[in-house]
């Protein structure tokens, strides 16, 4: 069997564009909401199906061009070189990237979660769903080991899940002894007083909406 190696060559960029594109969207989706690295079973199935979606949004976008363009100008875009198809993929890539970050309860979500036979929650934990509230969030964190609770509005915290060193810092902050309630520091009225809490090793934190 001959293997024309001209012809695989030009055949893998156009084979890339069946993941790539997926793949774009994804790490979008993952870094702006500091999720955790998709397993390479997921990666692959997210990539190809996100692939397919945003190549099928191109195809109906160049024909509607093409139809406007037509209106006015003899025009077919299908003529132009390969680069500009590209080029267009991984602009749509981005964009949909950003759409499934900022809508991740999608029917789209739902159908590849279903699909992978994943029931996870479509926030990538509990904190980044606790800190969309447009309210602001609360939090009581407890130091078991040194007795102190602490109540304060949470500002800042660490949401990647594959850090180890974890942190939560808090403004407006109080403290209170664990055992008996007693207040140790009252800065509920003081945004400006904050700490910033090693949360590594704790056991128990509330989110107070």
């Amino acid at each position: 069997m001959n293997f024309d190696l001209n012809n695989i060559i030009k055949v893998i960029p156009q084979l890339l564009m069946y993941f790539i594109p997926g793949y774009i969207a994804l790490e979008i989706k993952r870094s702006s909401r500091q999720e955790s690295k998709y397993i390479d079973r997921d990666l692959i199935i997210l990539s190809i199906t996100y692939s397919f979606f945003i190549g099928m949004i191109v195809i109906i976008s160049c024909s509607f061009f093409n139809w406007f363009i037509n209106l006015f100008v003899e025009f077919n875009i299908n003529d132009q070189s390969d680069e500009w198809k590209i080029i267009a993929n991984i602009i749509v890539a981005i964009l949909f990237g950003y759409i499934i970050t900022t809508y991740p309860d999608t029917r789209l979500a739902g159908f590849v979660r279903k699909v992978l036979k994943s029931n996870s929650d479509p926030y990538s934990n509990v904190w980044n769903y606790a800190m969309r509230n447009p309210n602001g969030t609360w939090a009581r964190v407890y130091l078991e080991e040194e007795n102190i609770l602490y109540v304060g509005m949470l500002i800042k915290y660490t949401i990647d899940p594959d850090e180890e060193r974890k942190e939560i810092y808090l403004s407006s902050f109080s403290s209170y002894t664990i055992d008996n309630n007693k207040i140790i520091e009252d800065n509920s009225n003081n945004e400006e007083a904050c700490i910033l809490i090693n949360a590594t090793n704790l056991k128990r934190v509330e989110i107070i909406s």
